[in-house]
């Protein structure tokens, strides 16, 4: 947490605390994620009028704009489709929005009928299969242990799950076939 705290990718509060149970939001998490990308994020997108134009769904007023905008212009995210920023972020959102941060979204769509996901005994729970298959498959997300084990789709993601996670990025570097994060 430490390194990603120097890198400015999470921000301790006014007093100076992380909060590292705290659970995130999906905005929270793509602001993550833009900071580790890159060291500067800025928001401009004009429409045809000059004004800036909502994407994926969040305004220009949103406290997450810059973030969503950078993840659309990464190829994270759809511009085009709604995403709920202000909605918690479960362990099943965040497998999908791992698998876009990756471009591994048409590995997915295969891996939703084929894939480790349908082992687990919650599986009938989880939404995005072929994206849990994937992150399972990766190391970024783990199941518990056993025969049976369960993948708990819709527990909420906490900042320091979060960071681990970004870390875990970190070190898959270099094995993608495109950049994910800065380096540290």
């Amino acid at each position: 947490m430490q390194t990603l705290i120097r890198y400015q990718v999470l921000k301790p509060d006014e007093a100076g605390l992380l909060h590292p149970e705290a659970e995130i939001t999906v905005g929270d998490w793509l602001d993550m994620m833009a900071h580790a990308a890159t060291t500067y994020i800025s928001s401009s997108n004009n429409g045809d009028d000059g004004k800036p134009k909502s994407i994926a769904g969040v305004a220009p007023e949103d406290v997450y704009y810059a973030s969503v905008q950078y993840a659309s212009g990464a190829g994270w995210i759809d511009a085009k489709s709604q995403v709920a920023v202000h909605d918690k972020l479960t362990r099943d959102k965040l497998a999908a929005l791992l698998a876009g941060i990756l471009q591994y979204s048409k590995l997915t769509a295969y891996l939703n009928e084929n894939g480790e996901a349908n082992q687990f005994a919650d599986a009938a729970s989880i939404q995005n299969k072929g994206a849990v298959t994937l992150a399972v498959k990766l190391g970024l997300l783990q199941g518990t242990q056993g025969t049976g084990g369960r993948f708990e789709p819709q527990h909420i993601v906490t900042k320091a799950e979060a960071a681990q996670i970004i870390m875990k990025l970190v070190k898959l570097q270099g094995h993608t076939d495109q950049k994910i994060v800065q380096s540290y």
